[in-house]
């Protein structure tokens, strides 16, 4: 596969500054279930890529996604060990960054509207990681920030655990449809489907009034 190619090209490829790769390759373990791989990853790399702070938050941003999955599947299968290493790996990468020059999800200009958004998903990941309820005002704020941002991807995926948190915390038909009518929309304008990223969400979300 590519990945593998590009690692045989570049054996030190996810420590390269300037090619980004940290973050790419945590979203492809992502998608792998890989979640340990890849929060293992951001923490090892995190301080190679000190010299850009946007690319450094993008990849706190992705560990925190990585701890959360974890966390959710240890939770499901009563692993102990495991959240409380999902937990205290978070705990360590969010210190390193803070140690790190320049403030986290710094905006330097008030044009940019990403910084805050990635802020906003970054924060949204730490609750669902700890499993702070409620949730779903932090996901609604990623959502439409995310929406300002015109990041069409992160707004769905923010869309659709917006509505999950809805539904976990009781809220009716009407305002769990909000958020999931925007999701699609947005997955689409991206040429991909929100369904298939997310087919391993924990819970059945109940049918969309028409």
């Amino acid at each position: 596969m590519h990945l593998e190619r590009a690692q045989e090209l570049i054996p030190t490829l996810e420590h390269r500054l300037g090619l980004v790769a940290p973050p790419i390759i945590a979203e492809y373990l992502l998608a792998r279930r890989e979640p340990d791989a890849a929060l293992e990853l951001v923490s090892r790399t995190l301080i190679d890529h000190s010299a850009d702070p946007r690319v450094i938050d993008e990849m706190l941003v992705w560990g925190a996604r990585a701890a959360a999955d974890l966390a959710e599947t240890a939770r499901d299968r009563h692993d102990p060990t495991t959240l409380e290493t999902a937990g205290a790996t978070l705990d360590e990468l969010v210190a390193s960054r803070e140690k790190l020059p320049r403030p986290p999800f710094e905006v330097l200009v008030p044009e940019d509207k990403v910084q805050p958004a990635m802020q906003a998903l970054f924060q949204a990941e730490i609750q669902r990681c700890a499993a702070q309820a409620p949730t779903s005002d932090a996901w609604r704020n990623a959502t439409h920030k995310c929406e300002a941002a015109a990041m069409r991807w992160e707004q769905a995926i923010a869309s659709w655990r917006w509505a999950q948190a809805l539904l976990a915390e009781g809220a009716g038909r009407s305002a769990i449809a909000a958020p999931l009518r925007s999701a699609p929309l947005c997955s689409r304008s991206r040429g991909r489907s929100l369904a298939r990223h997310h087919r391993r969400a924990r819970c059945q979300l109940p049918d969309l009034p028409r």
